[in-house]
């Protein structure tokens, strides 16, 4: 009798540690908690993610959404950052990080955190400076945008905006403009990517010409002259800085 008790007894452990051991591995494979918040740095072709970090994670996962499904587009990091590049301006798309433990040869996952962001659009030249010279003719000059393809000059004209040169140069002269009249100038910065092209929004300038002088001058300035829209110059009038 004493010994089927005995028996009984380490049955009985035998159970116990089984279920104990069980209720470890239940723990150990538990699924981890979601990153609580992403953050995000953008500029027109790259976005910086930046999530809080996970107590206990072995490391994040990152995703992005293409073609109707999550892709893997960084496999493992033990950061809590990451940045996605040679995006599209004013674009927007949808990432996400998920949180993984290892427990033993076994590695668990939490839930997708998702976010959707959009590039900015590109860069306006930060300055644009005009400057009015002889023959009415205007100047303009801008700084550079970085990674630009190159910019277009407009000029406001009978309310609306009309383009006047696309070029890479960071400078460009109008001319053929009416004498002591005010100009409202535009010079856009413009990038191209996967052969399309993405432009700024336009920083804008104003200026007015110079008075109308009368003088002696030569032929080339006479034609300049009258194909300038001032009706009334004569052909000894020209344009003059104030």
């Amino acid at each position: 009798m004493r010994k089927i008790s005995k028996a009984l007894a380490l049955v009985f452990c035998v159970i116990m540690l089984i279920s104990s051991l069980g209720a470890v591995s239940f723990a150990a494979a538990k699924k981890p908690a979601a990153t609580k918040k992403i953050s995000t740095t953008v500029s027109d072709t790259s976005i910086k993610l930046t999530w809080s970090k996970v107590s206990g994670a072995s490391g994040y996962r990152v995703y992005q959404y293409k073609n109707k499904e999550w892709a893997v587009i960084k496999k493992s990091t033990t950061d809590n950052t990451y940045t996605i590049k040679s995006l599209k301006p004013a674009t927007s798309y949808k990432f996400a990080v998920k949180t993984y433990k290892k427990s033993g040869s076994k590695t668990v996952w939490s839930d997708l955190k998702k976010i959707t962001v959009k590039t900015a659009a590109v860069s306006n030249p930060k300055t644009v400076k005009a400057t009015a010279g002889d023959n009415c003719k205007v100047t303009l000059k801008w700084s550079k945008v970085s990674g630009a393809t190159g910019y277009i000059a407009y000029v406001y004209k009978n309310k609306e905006w009309k383009k006047l040169k696309a070029t890479s140069e960071l400078t460009y002269t109008a001319s053929g403009l009416d004498a002591n009249t005010s100009y409202k100038f535009k010079v856009v910065a413009y990038k191209k990517i996967s052969g399309k092209n993405y432009y700024s929004s336009g920083k804008s300038v104003s200026v007015k010409t110079g008075a109308l002088s009368v003088g002696k001058i030569s032929t080339v300035d006479v034609a300049t002259t009258s194909n300038s829209s001032t009706s009334s110059s004569s052909n000894a009038s020209f344009c003059a800085t104030e």
